[in-house]
């Protein structure tokens, strides 16, 4: 009882006259009704577009992978003044890489990687399963190759071109260092040009993961201009392999090619079978009852022949019949 009349002691001093009470009174149903139409009212789904971002990457390392620089979808729920206002700037991705180890690996997406405001409600996040690999950071030569396009005037081609220097030193993920076999230039146009000419060139790299290493000179192009082109078919140039092991016979398929060869019509030309070869590369290659289908590396013979470019040759595959050999008989 004690209690009761200590709050209605209290009340009495809080609220000494019936319009206090009231006011009291009126101010809990507005308080309800605004809880009820809030709580109540209707919600709707919306997908948001956004972009993966890493954190807690070791140092000297990158996280690459197939899916390293996909977009997701985000499916989020909210009112529909909130989704209008929503974009995809105020939804974020981060996943932390401080428990990758070096290699490949596969990461799934969940609601603690989604940062959302406070009054949107995560739903859905797809794709759920991320291709990923966390890369060590290298550093490289790889050779610097111009980009010509168009044709040089009245007919004319390019002889000879080098490039100082000759390459450029690029540092990024491993797995994509190593897989380049050149950085192409600036597109060169040769429309405009007919003799020898020497300009600068610039590394064109579109690959986020690399970077150039910033070269205190610039890269020289100086490229030599001769007359028109010939081309003409050599048969019968002989395929031969290298890299044979010796308890292993093989059989090629055709074991001649035909070459188009190119060279100045300026210059005589007499251009033998002999002077070209094909090389097929048995290295790694086990006896099998199937044939191998292999693009042979077509190449002149020796650095002091004649000067002239192999431009294609036919067919383009040797097929390669691997066989153990068999021992001789001592009967």
């Amino acid at each position: 009882m004690n209690f009761f009349w200590k709050l209605k002691a209290t009340l009495k001093e809080w609220f000494p006259d019936a319009m206090a009470y009231f006011y009291l009174l009126l101010s809990i149903i507005i308080a309800g009704l605004y809880w009820g139409v809030t709580v109540t009212e209707e919600k709707e789904n919306k997908t948001i577009t956004a972009e993966i971002k890493f954190t807690d990457v070791k140092k000297g390392y990158s996280v690459v992978g197939p899916d390293a620089h996909t977009k997701v979808n985000v499916e989020i729920s909210a009112t529909t003044e909130v989704l209008k206002k929503i974009t995809s700037d105020d939804v974020k991705v981060v996943i932390s890489a401080k428990q990758f180890t070096e290699g490949p690996l596969v990461y799934e997406l969940t609601e603690n990687d989604v940062t959302l405001p406070s009054s949107v409600t995560f739903v859905n996040i797809f794709p759920k399963v991320l291709e990923l690999q966390l890369d060590k950071i290298v550093v490289k030569k790889i050779p610097l190759k111009p980009q010509f396009t168009g044709k040089l005037k009245n007919g004319k081609s390019i002889l000879f071109y080098e490039v100082d220097p000759p390459e450029v030193e690029v540092y990024g993920p491993r797995t994509i260092v190593e897989s380049l076999k050149f950085i192409p230039s600036q597109p060169i146009q040769l429309a405009d040009k007919e003799n020898d000419f020497t300009i600068p060139i610039v590394p064109i790299i579109d690959d986020p993961e690399l970077k150039v290493v910033q070269n205190t000179n610039s890269y020289i192009l100086k490229v030599v201009v001769g007359g028109k082109k010939k081309q003409s078919v050599i048969k019968n140039v002989k395929v031969e392999c290298i890299n044979q092991e010796n308890k292993i016979d093989f059989v090629l398929n055709p074991d001649h090619i035909s070459t188009v060869v190119e060279y100045d019509e300026k210059e005589s030309q007499n251009i033998k079978p002999d002077e070209i070869v094909a090389l097929i590369d048995l290295s790694n290659l086990t006896p099998s009852e199937k044939s191998y289908k292999i693009k042979p590396l077509v190449e002149k013979r020796g650095k002091d022949e004649k000067s002239f470019h192999i431009v294609s040759f036919f067919p383009t595959y040797i097929e390669v019949t691997l066989k153990e050999r068999q021992k001789e008989s001592n009967e």
